[in-house]
């Protein structure tokens, strides 16, 4: 909870805050934050850079155009060691591994590409670690259901065998297909396919800095405002919910 409150701290002082990855540890702390940039005449963006990252910008503009035909379903993974006795595996500090490291499978960037969240569905596992006191999630699978019919399908774990890669990302529309390998995409148009490389591009973190300032100075929001991104929050605890109580749980 440090970085909740330093963001309270800061916005009660009357700064504008670029908070790094989640908003808050929680809903309730998030919409509390929200309030008081508000209340205060503050800018608030939240750390998710990949919406300033130039591959995923081509992904927002290929599946909003419909260029590829109407979107399917997102595929996403996001596997990685939690050190042992870390502070990720308490419920508690962290806000649990939705929250934590389900945001590594893009969920923020992909209902920017997909559009708005409907319901979520999920199951999740504990114990394997030997902190099932601790963690309610150490394995999570999530679908997420957009408005348009699309869904996201993501998986996340604590839990990731030496040398392993995670599976690509993938987003499947009606007419073609785009699959994500860093800062490479291929695209998938019927029987062709072409690569497009953004390896060159500017910094994703370092564009989202300067879009940041910028809207400090024309006082205007930037593509993670505090309202969407309390949005994120909700999803994971969404998430929590539908693994904890084994039903699907509408936002």
């Amino acid at each position: 909870m440090p970085q909740d409150e330093i963001t309270i701290w800061a916005l009660t002082s009357g700064y504008d805050v670029f908070v790094g990855g989640s908003l808050a540890v929680n809903s309730q702390i998030g919409a509390h934050i929200v309030e008081l940039a508000a209340d205060n005449g503050c800018l608030l963006e939240a750390g998710f850079q990949r919406r300033y990252d130039a591959a995923w910008e081509e992904i927002h503009r290929l599946v909003q155009s419909r260029e590829l035909g109407e979107p399917v379903m997102a595929v996403t993974m996001a596997l990685w060691r939690a050190p042992a006795g870390s502070w990720y595996a308490d419920q508690l500090v962290s806000g649990g591994m939705p929250l934590t490291h389900m945001s590594y499978c893009y969920l923020n960037a992909i209902r920017w590409i997909l559009g708005t969240p409907t319901v979520v569905s999920a199951l999740a596992s504990a114990g394997v670690l030997g902190e099932a006191e601790r963690v309610q999630e150490e394995t999570c699978a999530a679908l997420v259901g957009f408005e348009n019919g699309a869904f996201l399908s993501a998986t996340a774990s604590y839990i990731r065998p030496e040398k392993m890669t995670d599976a690509e990302t993938r987003f499947i529309c009606s007419a073609g297909g785009i699959q994500v390998d860093d800062s490479t995409l291929t695209v998938f148009r019927g029987a062709q396919s072409e690569t497009q490389s953004f390896v060159a591009e500017p910094s994703a973190f370092v564009r989202q800095a300067d879009a940041f300032l910028d809207a400090v100075e024309l006082r205007t929001a930037a593509r993670n405002p505090p309202a969407d991104a309390l949005l994120d929050l909700q999803i994971a605890e969404a998430i929590s919910l539908s693994a904890r109580e084994q039903r699907t749980v509408t936002l």
